[in-house]
């Protein structure tokens, strides 16, 4: 048996650090001749990377129960406390009977008009040939979205205030943490780091007043009613109210992250792809002829979803970790316990092998003879297995109908001159989304 390749630019005592926090996409790129499974260091110590998608199904599907979240998801529970992104084994299969059945495809529907009228609140505000940075007001929107379908407020309620105000803190402070090599620097009591520590507090207490507030009140028909109330069918227990916010907090943050970057690509995409949106509006127009999209009408919008598809294939979570807490064996190596394990959807989605010419945008590879031939583990934008994401319909949902309304009523091309690179944080963002907006 072949020894385990070490992937390319370890330093002394960093590792691999320094790229994974400067140019993590490219060295990502240089891994697919490494073999099927890459030796990386986190500082001194050793990690494994699988670059075959059989192996990542290994690590999230087969051999699941061997594995923990790992440090990625250790440095992320400042956030999001101990919510269900972060159990592992019989806690998580608990939790994530409580939280689920907030996010049932018969449930999701009733989201549907939020998204939808936020959406065109958000466009009745747009006028001919306005400059817009897209990308905040997709954030605004997600944050609006957000707080009707999660506690049922609008933009004006003190909490989605502070959220406003203290989420885009936390999730660039996290960022910084999760991938340094030590945990000094977080520990000092810099500007930047107590800036994070007052964020947080302050998101925490927030959501917890308002946790507090529903208790006794009954259904208002939204997510946090149905947290509040959820009970364990084999011992009757619910959650408390740390747990409860612990878990908004988590759906807060990917509808924010997760969701709102998705939209993001996606619209910068059709700015610079006109034949993109040239071929949704006419699929658009032949499903909706001309009037106000309804739920049903999602699903019938086929190429809308493999355009979806290829925008979630190309800007995919770029970094996850689990952590070994069994020896187990990947690709004929055995991985001792206490070890990290990364795991890359981004890696696998960029995969030469699996999508030929990877970075082109090519939405024919969402057609049913395509997407079905696909080996196990080539195509993750929202996990699998175990801990597949929860709210994967929810976000769908969201995206399809964001994209819907807006392409119904308005063309998107970005500003003159203006250049959309990427920027690496939690997940893949565009560095900016300057477009001018016109109506059809």
């Amino acid at each position: 048996m072949t020894d385990i390749a070490v992937a390319p630019g370890r330093l002394p005592l960093l590792g691999h650090a320094w790229y994974l926090r400067r140019q993590p996409l490219p060295w990502l790129r240089s891994l697919y001749d490494r073999g099927d499974l890459v030796k990386v260091y986190l500082g001194p110590r050793p990690g494994f990377l699988p670059v075959a998608p059989e192996l990542l199904h290994d690590v999230l599907v087969t051999k699941n129960a061997a594995f923990v979240k790992g440090p990625f998801y250790d440095k992320l529970e400042p956030l999001i406390g101990r919510s269900l992104g972060l159990l592992a084994g019989e806690e998580h299969g608990i939790r994530r009977r409580l939280v689920q059945p907030a996010f049932h495809i018969n449930i999701v529907t009733r989201y549907f008009d939020v998204v939808r009228d936020e959406t065109e609140r958000m466009t009745a505000r747009w006028r001919p040939g306005d400059r817009l940075a897209l990308d905040d007001e997709i954030t605004a929107l997600m944050l609006a979205v957000s707080a009707k379908s999660l506690f049922s407020a609008d933009v004006e309620n003190e909490a989605v205030r502070v959220v406003q105000r203290t989420l885009p803190l936390v999730m660039e402070g996290f960022f910084r943490r999760a991938w340094a090599a030590t945990s000094i620097p977080e520990k000092l009591p810099t500007r930047r780091n107590r800036a994070f520590d007052a964020a947080i507090r302050d998101l925490r207490r927030a959501l917890y007043d308002l946790i507090v507030a529903y208790r006794g009140s009954g259904d208002r028909g939204d997510v946090l009613s149905m947290l509040v109330s959820a009970r364990d069918s084999s011992s009757g227990q619910g959650m408390t109210d740390l747990q409860v916010r612990d878990e908004v907090i988590g759906l807060l943050t990917a509808a924010c992250e997760d969701i709102g970057t998705t939209l993001a690509w996606s619209f910068c995409t059709l700015a610079e792809r006109p034949v993109e949106q040239d071929r949704l509006r006419a699929e658009l127009d032949d499903v909706l002829a001309g009037r106000r999209i309804e739920f049903p009408d999602v699903d019938r919008l086929a190429y809308l979803q493999r355009f979806l598809n290829e925008v979630l294939r190309l800007r995919p979570p770029w970094l996850t970790t689990r952590h070994t807490r069994d020896s187990v064996v990947l690709g004929g190596h055995t991985i001792p316990p206490d070890t990290t394990v990364l795991v890359s959807p981004y890696l696998q989605h960029h995969n030469p092998r699996v999508f030929p010419d990877p970075e082109s945008f090519r939405t024919d590879r969402w057609l049913p003879e395509h997407a079905g031939a696909l080996p196990r583990g080539a195509y993750v934008p929202f996990g699998t297995g175990a801990h597949v994401c929860p709210g994967r319909h929810f976000s769908m949902l969201v995206a399809r109908t964001v994209v819907a309304v807006v392409l119904s009523r308005w063309t998107v091309a970005l500003q003159p001159g203006a250049r959309v690179g990427e920027k690496v944080a939690v997940s893949i963002h565009p560095t900016s989304l300057p477009v001018v907006v016109a109506p059809r």
